[in-house]
């Protein structure tokens, strides 16, 4: 596979060992999930297909043994296990927050940005195949010219720096799953 990335970004396949991919995959298809984001409440978004079902992680609230919903994903190795040419590519900086996204097909994205937040997504889904679509759009600085499409590959995962603007392709009427991302953010 040749090298997918530039100043934009960077595409590690095979980041996380196999083995500690399948209680991350167990996790996250038994977590609750909600409609949306809790930093958008326009009138038209519960009535959109661009409209996320997500499951944020925060280190704020702790529930009853203490954790944090950020607590329970570092304990499933997020970020700790991934590979060293994640580690060197982050350092030692710490993620303030992850969101799950659960994607279906025929949903809408838009290309949108994390101003101030360089950006780690992570591919969990066990199986993937790329007929199933999924890809990640990449979008030049004007924020209107394609740039790169990434694939969706299992165990990957791909760095964005601050404000690259990118979107999700949705999975095709062919992918017999939901297409999973787990986003984590580094202000």
């Amino acid at each position: 596979m040749r090298k997918l990335e530039s100043e934009l970004y960077k595409f590690i396949p095979n980041a996380m060992p196999f083995n500690a991919r399948i209680p991350i995959w167990e996790y996250i298809i038994q977590a609750d999930y909600r409609l949306g984001w809790p930093d958008y409440n326009g009138v038209e978004a519960p009535f959109s297909k661009s409209y996320y079902l997500s499951h944020i992680a925060r280190r704020d609230k702790r529930d009853r043994h203490g954790k944090t919903r950020f607590d329970y994903f570092a304990d499933l190795g997020i970020p700790d296990k991934f590979n060293d040419e994640y580690h060197n590519l982050v350092g030692d900086k710490k993620p303030t927050h992850c969101a799950v996204n659960m994607v279906f097909n025929a949903q809408q994205f838009w290309p949108h940005t994390h101003v101030h937040q360089e950006t780690i997504v992570y591919y969990p889904n066990i199986e993937w195949h790329n007929k199933w679509g999924g890809e990640t759009i990449i979008y030049e600085d004007d924020g209107e010219t394609f740039h790169a499409a990434v694939p969706y590959m299992p165990g990957a995962v791909l760095w964005l720096a601050k404000g690259v603007t990118h979107a999700i392709r949705p999975p095709s009427p062919d992918a017999p799953m939901y297409r999973y991302t787990i986003g984590i953010f580094y202000d």
